[in-house]
């Protein structure tokens, strides 16, 4: 190996990240998921420029984040994983951060003959599920001349100094299911040393399966909220099953990704401290109607028009299906005819049926809702002594219309 070449490595955080008064300003906190920049400073204390530099653009770090006191776990299982944490200040940072150990994504900078830095872009996510306040971040040098390295890199070791880290709150989800309805239950807890304030709440669907499934926010309260140190509070959102014109479907039940975005400050912060965490949220397995009814309107409704009933059929093979439409005819709307006969429908299959409606006088009609099935189907051998067809197994889409005494209809 070449004559070692004696260089002093330091290790900077932003300044305001570190715990010089612990524990008692969160403004000087990192938060967990946060994106941080590191910079490592590496200066010449003697040898050849020339051979320092090359030597030195081939170090490369990898680091880690480690705690340095005794951990306490949280009180109750919040086992929903902090994705990334932002402020709003870094609106414009890079995203997503480069990857650590990507040879390209480090790169020396000169500062001048003799010091040169390195920018490592890290996420500040400890790997531990407890609620350790107190950390550092480790840096462990190499070069990727091996053997040939002109620098003694056995040593050098980095530790930062003591970091000041925020927590958010911590989340937990639960799938509730009756009448039908689906609902996911958040449960938030502020773990933090003082109140903070909720912004806003939303949870959002894994891109595949937009368009399947939405979610509405209407049950959430009213933002934003206080919430004091160690308290907790529970947040409601349905998930709600779009069902569509569509065989695709593969089976009755689908795994669904969610995530949670809460944005958060703490108490007296300003508008750009304000920040947004994203949680991954527990996977969740929705269980879709296998025989689904539902209308479809025309864009224009007058006093007289055509609506069409489609059947989605994943339940089984049916003999034939018969569908009884409400009688509204005391109330002011006729239909052409009462019962549709849709015939055989097999498995996997898609059944349309049109229908003229006629308005005689002001009202509200559902077209769906209630609506009878008939059923005609084989039943398999050791098949339930109840049957196959279960209730929660048949979904009919509302679909209102609102009659107005001037004869405008809406829906």
């Amino acid at each position: 190996m070449a004559d070692s070449i004696e260089t002093e490595f330091r290790l900077k955080l932003p300044s305001h990240f570190e715990a010089n008064t612990l524990f008692k300003d969160s403004s000087n906190a990192i938060v967990v998921g946060e994106e941080i920049d590191l910079c490592l400073i590496a200066k010449q204390l003697d040898g050849s420029k020339d051979i320092w530099e090359k030597a030195v653009s081939n170090v490369r770090a990898a680091v880690s984040v480690v705690d340095i006191q005794g951990s306490r776990p949280p009180k109750e299982n919040f086992d929903c994983k902090v994705v990334k944490s932002s402020r709003g200040r870094d609106k414009h940072r890079r995203s997503p951060p480069k990857t650590l150990d990507s040879p390209d994504s480090q790169k020396w900078q000169k500062l001048n003959d003799n010091t040169m830095k390195l920018i490592v872009p890290i996420q500040f996510v400890p790997d531990s599920k407890t609620l350790n306040k107190s950390y550092k971040i480790f840096v462990a040098l190499w070069s990727t001349d091996g053997a040939e390295s002109n620098l003694e890199l056995s040593t050098h070791k980095l530790m930062s100094p003591a970091l000041n880290v925020q927590f958010p709150p911590l989340i937990t989800s639960r799938v509730v299911q009756f009448s039908g309805k689906t609902f996911l239950k958040i449960e938030l807890r502020n773990v933090a040393i003082e109140t903070i304030q909720l912004n806003s709440l939303k949870v959002l669907i894994s891109a595949e399966k937009e368009g399947e499934i939405t979610i509405d926010h209407s049950t959430l309260p009213n933002f934003p909220m206080k919430l004091d140190k160690e308290c907790e509070y529970s947040f409601i959102v349905e998930i709600i099953d779009c069902v569509k014109e569509s065989d695709n479907r593969s089976s009755s039940s689908s795994n669904v990704n969610l995530v949670a975005e809460l944005n958060w400050e703490n108490e007296g912060a300003s508008a750009l401290d304000r920040i947004t965490t994203t949680y991954s949220l527990q996977q969740i397995a929705l269980k879709y109607p296998q025989l689904s009814l539902f209308v479809t309107l025309p864009e224009i409704l007058g006093s007289q028009f055509i609506i069409e009933y489609t059947l989605q059929n994943y339940m089984q093979d049916f003999r034939n299906i018969k569908l009884t439409l409400p009688d509204y005819d005391a109330e002011g709307l006729i239909f052409s005819k009462r019962s549709i006969d849709l015939g055989v429908c097999s498995v996997r299959s898609i059944k349309k049926a049109k229908v003229l409606v006629t308005i005689l006088k002001p009202g509200t009609f559902d077209l769906c809702k209630n609506v009878k099935m008939s059923l005609q189907y084989s039943t398999p051998k050791n098949s339930d002594p109840n049957g196959p067809i279960k209730l929660d197994n048949v979904l009919k889409l509302p679909c209102p219309i609102y009659i107005e005494e001037n004869g405008n209809t809406k829906n």
